[in-house]
């Protein structure tokens, strides 16, 4: 499995947890360039929430923790990804007025150059899944 694959299956899934508005929540860290024990406990603190589901073989090169009972995603890169360290945090987040995001959030512990590269391919995705949803959410409305 694709970790579009994947992120497809999370879009849906909070499609039917989005009936009440949410907020962003609060960034982790002060800066993205965080250490490397910084990400490890991240990823512990991440693997701990109540929910959480780790899948260490569905993305390649990325370990995902799904945490449904809070509409969030984190994507950790694996030892063999060439942004490793690093993470990035998705959250549906729906506005009073219907309006549906991915609000992310990213840190990383190794390569910037890498680690921008990584979030380059975030970007495409996240507008495609903002599509499907919004439109989900208006075609369950009528």
């Amino acid at each position: 499995m694709t970790i579009t694959s994947v992120l497809r299956i999370l879009a849906a899934n909070l499609v039917v947890l989005a009936g009440a508005a949410q907020a962003q929540s609060p960034l982790r860290f002060d800066s993205a360039q965080i250490t490397p024990e910084q990400l490890q406990a991240y990823f512990e603190e991440a693997s701990a929430l109540p929910s959480a589901k780790v899948f260490d073989k569905a993305a390649p090169n990325q370990i995902l923790v799904q945490v449904p009972k809070q509409d969030v995603m984190f994507i950790f890169t694996a030892k063999t990804h060439p942004a490793h360290p690093a993470v990035v945090k998705r959250e549906l987040v729906v506005a009073p007025n219907g309006d549906v995001r991915f609000a992310r959030q990213s840190y990383f512990a190794g390569s910037k150059e890498a680690y921008d590269a990584w979030l380059r391919e975030f970007d495409e995705l996240e507008r495609r899944n903002r599509e499907a949803i919004q439109k989900r959410l208006k075609d369950s409305a009528k």
